[in-house]
């Protein structure tokens, strides 16, 4: 049976998940960073499931509702316990047809993402993903120079709209869920601003999921270095405050994979999101 990760036990689980790196890295960040945003919210929608056994086979299933266009869920399980995931998918607390997208679905696990989406005909594409780190030590070795047209400074609530329209996602990723990752992930929420006018140009967060994503520059500022500057910054904040610095990146987004592995980020597994075409997401409600 699944129950939801006690508190007292998150550090444990982790701990246990950490002996099949790289390929649980996913739902470790995700663990992580999901029980982060619920001790700062309590009302957010997030569930991180575990069985009475997951210390042994590593069987772990996220759910998330809240700030996403329905639905967004991740599991993982040890080598040879696919089955024992496979069995407590089928008791997870929602109806697999409102699921609008499976993410960091490792490939041992593909199978199992397919079957659910067969079985319960839901209409979704799949988008390979590399995993890419930079070891701390290195990260804190990283020398940030700021040119004096342009400054650093975190992001808020206001600058969700401008991102959500600049980002060219596949997938569907709410206005909403940028807000959340703003808020609760506000050590790695940075941009670089021009200084005269205050214009944003060029941003990068940590979503949910722990990861570092929505690098990107706007057009008239591109070319002269600001997303390696800037995630260089985020990569040194967040080693100094003992946090991996990791990416999660779209294959065919080659840009943003240069631009990681130019800082010295190295390549440690792929995986997969599925994602509903947009005629089949819904609508989610904000909470504050």
């Amino acid at each position: 049976m699944l129950i939801d990760i006690p508190a007292e036990e998150v550090s444990n689980f982790l701990q246990v998940l950490k002996k099949e790196l790289p390929y649980s890295l996913f739902a470790i960040n995700y663990i992580e960073t999901c029980n982060k945003w619920k001790q700062k919210n309590d009302q957010l929608e997030i569930s991180l499931l575990y069985t009475e056994s997951s210390m042994k086979t590593g069987v772990f299933v996220g759910i998330l509702k809240s700030g996403c266009n329905g639905i967004s869920a991740t599991f993982y399980a040890f080598d040879n316990y696919s089955n024992d995931l496979e069995i407590s998918l089928q008791k997870v607390p929602i109806h697999w047809s409102n699921v609008t997208r499976f993410e960091g679905i490792v490939g041992k696990h593909t199978q199992i993402a397919e079957k659910l989406i067969s079985d319960y005909g839901i209409e979704m594409e799949s988008f390979l993903l590399t995993i890419v780190s930079l070891p701390k030590e290195d990260a804190l070795k990283l020398e940030v120079t700021c040119p004096d047209r342009v400054e650093f400074a975190p992001l808020n609530d206001q600058h969700a709209n401008e991102i959500h329209n600049l980002w060219g996602l596949k997938y569907d990723y709410s206005v909403d869920a940028l807000k959340y990752s703003i808020r609760y992930n506000n050590e790695a929420a940075y941009g670089v601003f021009c200084k005269t006018s205050g214009e944003l140009l060029s941003r990068c967060i940590r979503s949910h999921t722990g990861f570092l994503g929505a690098l990107q520059t706007v057009k008239s500022a591109q070319n002269k270095g600001y997303a390696k500057l800037l995630l260089k910054y985020i990569a040194k904040r967040l080693a100094e405050k003992d946090i991996l610095p990791c990416g999660f990146i779209e294959d065919d987004n080659f840009a943003s994979l240069h631009v990681f592995r130019s800082l010295g980020f190295k390549d440690m597994c792929k995986m997969k999101n599925y994602t509903a075409h947009k005629n089949d997401t819904h609508s989610c409600k904000m909470i504050n």
